[in-house]
């Protein structure tokens, strides 16, 4: 899912858990892994229309040219590894 907060950060949602939510969000510098509560998730950000396999590969490359956590980097690369394993067993 990619999502937007009040300061128009925009940022991608790699997994959910009992205790909330994982987010990448974008930024200028390295990516970056938040943890988020369902209730501050809920407060803070809302979904946007926007391709998530496109925004998936936007922030990929940014990872790689400007740096992420390696939390961060694992978060987006197994989201777009699930996300393909889904779109090839549909076929």
């Amino acid at each position: 899912m990619v999502v937007t907060n009040r300061q128009r950060v925009t940022a991608i949602v790699v997994g959910r858990r009992k205790q909330g939510l994982w987010v990448v969000p974008m930024s200028s510098g390295r990516l970056h892994m938040l943890k988020l509560s369902d209730t501050r998730f809920r407060e803070d950000w809302s979904e946007i229309s926007y391709d998530l396999d496109k925004a998936l590969d936007s922030f990929l490359d940014h990872a790689h040219r400007v740096g992420a956590t390696q939390e961060a980097l694992h978060g987006l690369e197994g989201l777009r590894d699930r996300r393909q394993t889904q779109a090839s067993l549909a076929f």
